[in-house]
């Protein structure tokens, strides 16, 4: 062999060598991706292997059009990071409309592969065959996560399975005007409903025009939760909507005849509730934790938080299911691991105030760069409770629409208190309805 054909063929044999030893440089190089604030963040390693096959899920949530978008981005980073799954999105801002669209899709075998939903109803569909189990991947046994809030957890256990994978909750809680509690010469709100109407009578006293609560037109949530808020937990029951209960009931009436025009409103700017309730010489009112996170500090420093333990478990919470005719089942459960990681809970909190489902954001980590960034801890303990009442049954679904439709006629004025109760007391689990 001549020198030259030799030389060629050893630097032949060193070309191989690279092409075989040297890594795919590409897995291992970030790239970047705006999010909805125009931020450049990392995206992770990518992870496609030559071998796996191409994939589709379906995802639809039921969400804000400011959550959507920021759910896209990370939706984005997503299919960054896992190119052989592609992931269709869709949104249904209306829960009432979701619910009904998801049990008519799942009826016909036309189901997304993963749903984000209302953590009440998941229930309904594990009971009825819709959902595959979320633990280990469909085949676990139901143990506790350590890391997950024990109330966020119990509405999606059921036959020893867990049927559901908790996102985030939203309670209601109640927020007192200070000025009105000081003048009253107390610095905490009353625990029980006498000391509440005994703090009503002394304020109305004191100010003909005080008024002494404020509930959102048609939020069934805070209605709820204001009911419930004025009894030891083993006697709360307003929020399963079930049979009548007459201490529940005088709770209505004396709400009917104490209302301003009445007593519900749709507080006009959030931004400046502590000012507005000063302003309407109110007492008091039922919101969203979200809403009272965005309160600007100057706000939030003329109201007093109640800090009263949940009287129900799923709170206002979300849970990701995958259902039960999905035909990518791995690429559906990767993907809400991806989207209920501690990163994504907690960029979420900071964004929308949403309550993270995963206990030790709750304390500050690396996570967080600032204290304010982080839920405040009163809040893991109170999640972290074992729940006095049962979870909703399946049928708490129907029966919340049923109070919900009735519970708009009132606020609207179509029906009086003692209409609104009676028609409560009827409301069938099988419909929904009122009779």
């Amino acid at each position: 062999m001549s020198t030259r054909k030799y030389l060629l063929v050893i630097a032949g044999a060193a070309l191989l060598s690279v092409f075989l030893f040297v890594p795919d440089v590409n897995r291992g190089v970030p790239s970047t991706v705006n999010d909805a604030n125009g931020e450049s963040e990392w995206t992770p390693e990518v992870r496609e292997f030559a071998e796996e096959e191409p994939e589709s899920i379906v995802v639809t949530v039921s969400m804000n059009p400011e959550e959507y978008e920021r759910l896209r981005v990370e939706n984005n980073r997503f299919m960054m990071k896992y190119p052989n799954i592609h992931v269709e999105l869709n949104n249904i801002e209306q829960e009432s409309v979701a619910h009904d669209v998801w049990m008519e899709q799942l009826q016909l075998g036309e189901a997304p592969d993963v749903m984000l939903m209302n953590s009440g109803w998941v229930q309904e569909l594990a009971v009825k065959g819709y959902l595959l189990p979320t633990d280990s991947l469909g085949t676990g046994t139901g143990d506790p996560a350590p890391d997950q809030p024990v109330r966020l957890r119990a509405p999606l256990l059921w036959n020893s399975y867990l049927w559901g994978v908790p996102l985030d909750a939203n309670p209601s809680i109640i927020v007192w005007n200070k000025a009105m509690l000081a003048s009253a010469s107390l610095q905490n709100p009353p625990k029980d409903w006498d000391g509440f109407k005994e703090l009503a009578e002394r304020a109305k006293a004191a100010d003909p025009e005080a008024r002494m609560v404020a509930l959102y037109p048609g939020g069934l949530s805070q209605l709820l939760y204001w009911l419930d808020a004025w009894v030891p937990v083993n006697l709360a029951d307003a929020a399963y909507l079930r049979g009548s209960n007459e201490a529940r009931n005088d709770r209505l009436r004396w709400l009917g005849m104490a209302e301003n025009p009445g007593g519900l409103f749709r507080l006009s700017n959030k931004l400046t509730l502590g000012s507005e309730l000063e302003a309407l010489h109110l007492l008091s009112a039922v919101v969203s934790w979200s809403e009272y996170k965005a309160l600007p500090q100057a706000q939030q420093n003329k109201l007093v938080i109640d800090h009263n333990e949940p009287k129900h478990v799923w709170m206002d919470s979300r849970s990701f299911v995958v259902s039960s005719g999905t035909g990518a089942a791995e690429s559906a459960f990767a993907w809400v691991a991806e989207m209920t990681s501690a990163n994504v809970q907690q960029q979420n909190y900071e964004r929308f105030g949403r309550l993270p489902a995963i206990n030790s954001l709750y304390e500050r980590n690396s996570f967080t760069s600032s204290v304010s960034e982080t839920p405040p801890y009163w809040w893991m303990s109170l999640l972290n409770e074992d729940p006095a009442g049962k979870p909703p049954d399946p049928e708490w679904p129907n029966r919340r629409a049923g109070w919900e439709a009735l519970w708009r006629q009132y606020a609207i004025g179509a029906i009086d208190m003692e209409a609104f109760i009676g028609a409560v007391q009827q409301v069938q689990g099988s419909s929904g309805k009122s009779l």
